[in-house]
Protein backbone atom coordinates (compact mmCIF):
# COMPACT_ATOMS: atom_id res chain seq x y z
CA UNK A 1 0.00 0.00 0.00
CA UNK A 2 1.28 3.66 -0.98
CA UNK A 3 -0.27 6.77 -0.51
CA UNK A 4 1.37 10.08 -2.57
CA UNK A 5 1.04 13.56 -2.07
CA UNK A 6 2.31 15.69 -4.61
CA UNK A 7 2.72 19.25 -3.14
CA UNK A 8 1.71 21.91 -5.77
CA UNK A 9 4.13 24.48 -3.82
CA UNK A 10 6.66 23.10 -1.63
CA UNK A 11 6.82 24.46 1.56
CA UNK A 12 9.40 26.14 3.58
CA UNK A 13 11.60 23.17 3.96
CA UNK A 14 11.38 22.17 0.45
CA UNK A 15 9.94 19.24 -0.06
CA UNK A 16 7.72 18.15 -3.40
CA UNK A 17 5.56 15.99 -1.37
CA UNK A 18 4.53 13.21 1.03
CA UNK A 19 4.99 9.24 0.25
CA UNK A 20 3.85 6.76 2.77
CA UNK A 21 4.75 2.96 2.03
CA UNK A 22 4.39 -0.20 3.86
CA UNK A 23 7.56 -1.92 4.47
CA UNK A 24 7.18 -5.55 2.71
CA UNK A 25 10.74 -6.24 3.89
CA UNK A 26 9.92 -5.91 7.55
CA UNK A 27 11.01 -8.30 9.77
CA UNK A 28 9.03 -9.61 12.37
CA UNK A 29 10.13 -9.25 15.92
CA UNK A 30 11.21 -11.97 18.48
CA UNK A 31 11.35 -11.76 22.35
CA UNK A 32 12.87 -13.34 25.16
CA UNK A 33 10.47 -13.06 28.46
CA UNK A 34 11.09 -13.56 31.99
CA UNK A 35 8.21 -13.43 34.72
CA UNK A 36 8.12 -13.84 38.33
CA UNK A 37 5.29 -13.80 40.43
CA UNK A 38 3.71 -14.49 43.92
CA UNK A 39 0.37 -14.76 45.28
CA UNK A 40 -1.53 -15.25 48.60
CA UNK A 41 -5.23 -16.24 48.53
CA UNK A 42 -7.04 -15.13 51.51
CA UNK A 43 -9.89 -17.33 53.30
CA UNK A 44 -12.23 -15.08 52.47
CA UNK A 45 -11.50 -15.80 48.72
CA UNK A 46 -9.60 -13.04 48.21
CA UNK A 47 -6.14 -12.66 46.21
CA UNK A 48 -2.84 -10.38 46.78
CA UNK A 49 -0.41 -10.70 43.90
CA UNK A 50 3.00 -9.18 43.06
CA UNK A 51 5.15 -9.51 39.96
CA UNK A 52 7.71 -8.55 38.02
CA UNK A 53 8.95 -9.64 34.03
CA UNK A 54 10.97 -8.26 31.54
CA UNK A 55 10.85 -8.65 27.52
CA UNK A 56 14.45 -8.54 25.66
CA UNK A 57 13.70 -7.70 21.86
CA UNK A 58 14.98 -8.65 18.86
CA UNK A 59 14.28 -6.37 15.69
CA UNK A 60 11.97 -4.00 17.34
CA UNK A 61 9.86 -1.82 15.08
CA UNK A 62 10.40 2.18 14.66
CA UNK A 63 9.17 4.78 12.24
CA UNK A 64 11.34 5.67 9.23
CA UNK A 65 10.80 9.51 8.16
CA UNK A 66 13.47 11.13 6.51
CA UNK A 67 14.00 12.89 3.05
CA UNK A 68 14.18 9.83 0.48
CA UNK A 69 17.37 8.72 -0.91
CA UNK A 70 17.61 7.33 -4.17
CA UNK A 71 18.10 4.19 -2.76
CA UNK A 72 15.10 4.42 -0.70
CA UNK A 73 13.26 5.07 -3.93
CA UNK A 74 14.92 2.54 -5.86
CA UNK A 75 13.94 -0.12 -2.80
CA UNK A 76 10.23 0.96 -3.86
CA UNK A 77 10.20 0.53 -7.26
CA UNK A 78 9.61 4.55 -8.01
CA UNK A 79 11.32 6.41 -10.71
CA UNK A 80 13.89 8.83 -9.77
CA UNK A 81 11.73 11.92 -10.21
CA UNK A 82 10.33 11.06 -6.48
CA UNK A 83 13.90 11.73 -4.85
CA UNK A 84 13.55 14.24 -1.95
CA UNK A 85 9.75 12.99 -0.96
CA UNK A 86 9.43 12.84 2.36
CA UNK A 87 9.07 9.08 2.90
CA UNK A 88 7.34 7.47 5.90
CA UNK A 89 7.66 3.80 6.51
CA UNK A 90 7.89 1.60 9.49
CA UNK A 91 11.59 -0.48 9.42
CA UNK A 92 13.20 -2.76 12.21
CA UNK A 93 15.67 -0.20 14.11
CA UNK A 94 17.50 -3.03 16.65
CA UNK A 95 16.76 -4.08 20.14
CA UNK A 96 14.22 -3.04 22.70
CA UNK A 97 13.16 -4.11 26.53
CA UNK A 98 10.67 -3.78 28.78
CA UNK A 99 10.74 -3.86 32.39
CA UNK A 100 8.09 -4.02 34.40
CA UNK A 101 6.28 -4.85 37.60
CA UNK A 102 2.76 -5.40 38.47
CA UNK A 103 0.08 -6.16 41.54
CA UNK A 104 -2.98 -7.56 42.06
CA UNK A 105 -5.57 -7.49 45.20
CA UNK A 106 -8.85 -8.39 45.73
CA UNK A 107 -10.70 -9.05 49.06
CA UNK A 108 -14.35 -8.97 50.34
CA UNK A 109 -15.10 -7.56 53.33
CA UNK A 110 -17.23 -10.42 54.87
CA UNK A 111 -15.35 -10.35 58.26
CA UNK A 112 -16.19 -6.68 59.18
CA UNK A 113 -19.75 -7.95 58.99
CA UNK A 114 -22.95 -5.91 58.63
CA UNK A 115 -23.12 -3.71 55.68
CA UNK A 116 -19.24 -4.84 54.56
CA UNK A 117 -20.09 -8.13 54.12
CA UNK A 118 -21.79 -7.14 50.83
CA UNK A 119 -18.66 -5.07 49.68
CA UNK A 120 -15.41 -6.63 47.39
CA UNK A 121 -12.58 -4.06 47.21
CA UNK A 122 -10.06 -4.38 44.49
CA UNK A 123 -7.23 -2.25 42.86
CA UNK A 124 -4.35 -3.59 40.20
CA UNK A 125 -1.84 -1.98 38.22
CA UNK A 126 1.04 -2.19 35.96
CA UNK A 127 4.38 0.57 35.31
CA UNK A 128 6.55 -0.49 32.89
CA UNK A 129 9.91 0.89 31.56
CA UNK A 130 10.31 0.86 27.87
CA UNK A 131 14.11 1.44 26.53
CA UNK A 132 15.14 1.36 22.79
CA UNK A 133 17.17 3.10 20.30
CA UNK A 134 15.39 6.37 20.02
CA UNK A 135 13.26 5.78 16.45
CA UNK A 136 11.71 2.71 18.53
CA UNK A 137 7.80 2.58 18.61
CA UNK A 138 6.28 2.12 22.04
CA UNK A 139 2.86 3.68 21.31
CA UNK A 140 0.85 0.22 21.71
CA UNK A 141 2.71 0.29 25.70
CA UNK A 142 1.49 2.17 28.54
CA UNK A 143 3.72 3.11 31.26
CA UNK A 144 1.26 3.49 33.82
CA UNK A 145 -1.85 1.80 34.66
CA UNK A 146 -4.06 2.03 37.53
CA UNK A 147 -7.60 -0.11 38.01
CA UNK A 148 -9.59 -0.28 41.34
CA UNK A 149 -12.71 0.03 42.30
CA UNK A 150 -16.10 -1.47 44.93
CA UNK A 151 -18.40 -3.90 44.26
CA UNK A 152 -21.73 -3.99 46.01
CA UNK A 153 -23.93 -7.70 46.16
CA UNK A 154 -26.76 -8.60 47.78
CA UNK A 155 -29.20 -10.39 45.49
CA UNK A 156 -31.29 -8.95 44.08
CA UNK A 157 -29.23 -5.36 43.49
CA UNK A 158 -25.73 -5.67 42.12
CA UNK A 159 -23.93 -2.57 42.10
CA UNK A 160 -20.10 -1.62 40.88
CA UNK A 161 -17.75 1.47 41.13
CA UNK A 162 -14.36 1.49 39.43
CA UNK A 163 -11.49 4.25 38.58
CA UNK A 164 -9.22 3.91 35.40
CA UNK A 165 -5.91 6.03 35.54
CA UNK A 166 -3.35 6.00 32.75
CA UNK A 167 0.06 7.43 32.15
CA UNK A 168 1.14 9.54 29.89
CA UNK A 169 1.61 7.40 26.77
CA UNK A 170 3.68 8.21 23.53
CA UNK A 171 2.14 7.70 20.37
CA UNK A 172 5.16 8.15 18.16
CA UNK A 173 6.62 10.88 16.14
CA UNK A 174 5.31 14.44 15.36
CA UNK A 175 7.69 15.39 12.49
CA UNK A 176 5.72 18.75 12.32
CA UNK A 177 7.33 19.64 15.34
CA UNK A 178 10.84 18.81 14.71
CA UNK A 179 12.72 15.76 14.10
CA UNK A 180 12.57 14.60 18.17
CA UNK A 181 8.77 15.76 18.76
CA UNK A 182 7.20 13.20 20.04
CA UNK A 183 2.66 13.04 20.09
CA UNK A 184 1.07 11.76 23.46
CA UNK A 185 -1.45 10.83 25.43
CA UNK A 186 -1.58 13.08 28.18
CA UNK A 187 -2.38 11.07 31.58
CA UNK A 188 -5.94 10.49 32.26
CA UNK A 189 -8.26 9.59 35.36
CA UNK A 190 -12.37 8.56 34.18
CA UNK A 191 -15.05 6.44 36.04
CA UNK A 192 -17.38 3.65 35.09
CA UNK A 193 -20.42 2.01 37.06
CA UNK A 194 -22.32 -1.00 36.57
CA UNK A 195 -25.69 -1.91 38.18
CA UNK A 196 -28.13 -4.81 37.77
CA UNK A 197 -31.69 -5.91 39.66
CA UNK A 198 -33.10 -9.09 39.18
CA UNK A 199 -36.85 -8.72 38.84
CA UNK A 200 -37.70 -12.70 38.20
CA UNK A 201 -35.40 -15.11 38.03
CA UNK A 202 -35.61 -14.87 34.40
CA UNK A 203 -35.64 -11.39 33.78
CA UNK A 204 -33.15 -8.78 35.10
CA UNK A 205 -32.61 -4.69 34.41
CA UNK A 206 -29.30 -3.19 34.04
CA UNK A 207 -27.61 0.08 33.56
CA UNK A 208 -23.86 0.63 32.45
CA UNK A 209 -21.78 3.98 32.02
CA UNK A 210 -18.36 4.69 30.91
CA UNK A 211 -16.27 7.35 31.60
CA UNK A 212 -19.48 8.87 33.45
CA UNK A 213 -18.17 12.66 34.10
CA UNK A 214 -17.04 12.42 30.63
CA UNK A 215 -13.40 13.47 31.28
CA UNK A 216 -11.88 14.90 28.43
CA UNK A 217 -8.71 13.84 26.93
CA UNK A 218 -5.55 15.69 25.99
CA UNK A 219 -3.65 15.48 23.51
CA UNK A 220 0.25 17.16 23.32
CA UNK A 221 2.79 17.25 20.97
CA UNK A 222 6.24 18.76 21.20
CA UNK A 223 9.72 18.19 21.66
CA UNK A 224 11.91 18.42 24.76
CA UNK A 225 12.69 22.34 24.02
CA UNK A 226 8.99 23.09 23.08
CA UNK A 227 7.93 25.25 25.86
CA UNK A 228 5.23 23.94 28.09
CA UNK A 229 2.26 26.73 27.01
CA UNK A 230 2.85 25.05 23.32
CA UNK A 231 2.63 21.63 24.14
CA UNK A 232 -1.18 21.21 23.88
CA UNK A 233 -2.02 20.06 20.79
CA UNK A 234 -5.94 19.03 21.05
CA UNK A 235 -8.34 18.36 23.99
CA UNK A 236 -11.52 16.19 22.77
CA UNK A 237 -14.69 15.46 24.68
CA UNK A 238 -15.50 11.64 23.79
CA UNK A 239 -18.82 11.29 26.10
CA UNK A 240 -20.09 9.48 28.76
CA UNK A 241 -21.60 6.60 27.10
CA UNK A 242 -24.52 4.70 28.87
CA UNK A 243 -26.30 1.28 28.32
CA UNK A 244 -29.76 0.46 29.36
CA UNK A 245 -31.58 -2.65 29.03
Amino acid sequence: TVTLNDVDAPNFSGVPGTITVRNIGLEPYTADNYDLSAEYYTAQGGVISVGAFRKDIVNFFGPLNRVATAEDIAAIGFAEEYIGFQLTTTTNVGDAKINGTEFNFRQPLKPFGGFFRYLTVFMNGTKLKLEGNSPASFNRFLPLALNWGINYSRRPLTLALSWNARGKQNQGTSTTQGADADLYFNPALNMSLSASYQMTPRLALFLTGTNVFNEWRTLGRYAPSTPKYARRSSTNSYGSIWSLG
